[in-house]
Order: structure tokens, then C-alpha cells, then sequence
């Protein structure tokens, strides 16, 4: 990456537009294991010290996206919502 990756949601940078694209992802609620019932774009990016995570998470109907916890560290199993999980020790457990 040449160009600093700033933290503002937009995905800007030219290094996103070059990264490569996650676009077979599979749903964990309602139907485990099916395809997405959306398109979900996520990209991964590094540099020396960090991991930069771009989602672009389309949707048909905005006006139906569940959005109502806004505080921090709040529970978000009532909202729609994507979860990351980083297997850093890769023991498919930690």
C-alpha cells in the first residue's frame, strides 16, 4: 500500500479497488450453510503494524435494516449485524 488507509467507512483508496474481493459468503442465521441473501463484498488489506477490514454489505429494502442499538459494547444479536472472527492461535477454537 502507498497511500495511508483512512478510517472513515468510505474504501476510497486505490488499495481497496486492488484488493481482492470475498463474495461467496454463506449465512449462520436463518439457514446456516446457504448462500447469502444479500451481496456482501469484504476485503482484507495490511500493511506493517495493521489489519485493515473493508465490508460493503448491499441490500434491497434499507428501509427494513435493523439498526437500534447504538450504544458501545452494545448486544447486537436484535440488529442486522456481520461478525468477525479471527482465529489467531488457529485452533478453530480461541
Amino acid at each position: 500500500m502507498n497511500e495511508p488507509i483512512r478510517l472513515d467507512a468510505a474504501l476510497r483508496e486505490v488499495a481497496w479497488g486492488n484488493a481482492d474481493s470475498i463474495v461467496d459468503l454463506r449465512q449462520r442465521e436463518p439457514a446456516e450453510g446457504t448462500p447469502a441473501s444479500e451481496r456482501t463484498v469484504f476485503k482484507l488489506l495490511r500493511d506493517a503494524d495493521n489489519i485493515y477490514i473493508g465490508i460493503r454489505a448491499y441490500d434491497r429494502d434499507m428501509a427494513a435494516v435493523r439498526a437500534s442499538q447504538l450504544r458501545r459494547d452494545a448486544d447486537l444479536s436484535s440488529d442486522d449485524n456481520v461478525t468477525i472472527l479471527i482465529d489467531s492461535y488457529r485452533d478453530r477454537r480461541s
